[in-house]
């Protein structure tokens, strides 16, 4: 949750499947 910022749509996308990739 700390690179919501810079998280794109694809940090999103994972976030929403619980597997925050860190992108």
């Amino acid at each position: 949750m700390a690179h919501r910022l810079t998280g794109t749509q694809i940090f999103i996308a994972s976030d929403k499947h619980g597997q925050a990739i860190g992108f």
